[in-house]
């Protein structure tokens, strides 16, 4: 009777049936997906473009953070399999802000970060991931960390890696500042880091249209630009950063910012350049403006250019099916000139 008790027992047999392949029924879709991830991982091919390793890691973060309690999720696994937990798992859950998760996987014996998880973490953002790894878990990291860090514009982290840290940066932190428009970011590294940047820094902000970068740059740093600073601006139609470059700066520019600034139709660049500027263009911009059906470009050209009349011009437009190019060169070749 004892025993028919045992067996009738509900409550016993939902805890038996709970451990298939001898895991608990929370933890086996984490061991499924393990091995789903884990059996490609061994094939050595030369399509492979991912590190497997962070394949697993990424497969097996999302599965925890849409489970209902993560941090308890966490504490099963670690429970009942926390080999699942690889360094680029652990280093992953730092490098997502995941606090909680993170302490609890640092309390284990045989899980620890890497300076990756360091450097991720500062990368994204997550200052209190970042205090924890430093003050508690004795974390490493590398000048990647605040590289990272100045390129995403936490300033907060940056901040708190130059005062308590002696990894550094490299000159990649203030030029990816500098292109990503964190001016915030670029006066601090120049007021407190010794790094400096280089002439990316000027060059990439000028692309951007990042104007009060530019300036800053030019005004207290020595490491200037080149003549992609004007060439870039010019292409993505920054008016005030052409102006400003070539008011304030000496490099100038090439062919390439007319030339470009005509084919994407920045209009009020290409006034200024054939204005203030005297590299003037490469080829015919004439022609190349009727091949590619830019009527505002045609107009232009021809109104600030007196543009002699060139009948296969029209020939060209026509093979082209531009009629209103055709129109509008007819009737302007037509015109008396004053």
């Amino acid at each position: 009777m004892a025993s028919l008790a045992v067996l009738c027992d509900g409550a016993l047999w939902r805890l038996v049936v709970a451990y298939q392949a001898g895991y608990a029924r929370d933890v086996l879709p984490f061991v499924r997906l393990w091995k789903a991830t884990a059996a490609p991982m061994t094939l050595q091919t030369f399509g492979t473009v991912r590190d497997p390793a962070a394949v697993w890691a990424d497969t097996l973060l999302e599965a925890l953070v849409a489970a209902p309690d993560a941090v308890q999720t966490a504490r099963q696994i670690l429970a009942h399999c926390c080999y699942l937990f690889t360094p680029a798992a652990v280093d992953a859950v730092a490098g997502r802000g995941h606090l909680a998760v993170l302490h609890l996987l640092l309390a284990h014996e045989h899980l620890c970060t890497t300076a990756r998880g360091f450097d991720l973490a500062a990368t994204h953002g997550h200052i209190d991931v970042v205090r924890f790894l430093d003050t508690h878990a004795r974390s490493a990291c590398t000048p990647q960390a605040m590289d990272g860090a100045a390129s995403h514009g936490h300033l907060t982290v940056v901040h708190f890696l130059h005062h308590h840290r002696t990894e550094g940066c490299t000159v990649q932190a203030m030029d990816a500042a500098a292109r990503e428009g964190h001016l915030s970011v670029v006066k601090f590294l120049h007021e407190h880091r010794r790094e400096g940047c280089t002439k990316a820094a000027m060059d990439a902000a000028a692309r951007r249209g990042h104007l009060d970068v530019v300036r800053f740059l030019n005004a207290n740093r020595a490491e200037g630009c080149t003549t992609a600073a004007m060439n870039h601006a010019a292409l993505h139609g920054h008016l005030s950063v052409v102006k400003f470059l070539h008011e304030h700066r000496r490099e100038g520019c090439t062919t390439y910012a007319l030339d470009n600034a005509l084919t994407y139709g920045h209009l009020d660049v290409c006034a200024f350049l054939m204005t203030h500027r005297t590299e003037g263009f490469s080829g015919s911009p004439l022609r190349d403006a009727v091949w590619a059906g830019h009527t505002a470009v045609v107009r232009f050209l021809c109104e600030t250019r007196l543009e002699p009349r060139q009948p296969e011009l029209v020939e060209l437009a026509q093979r082209r099916r531009h009629g209103d190019i055709v129109a509008y060169l007819s009737a302007y070749w037509r015109a008396p000139r004053l």
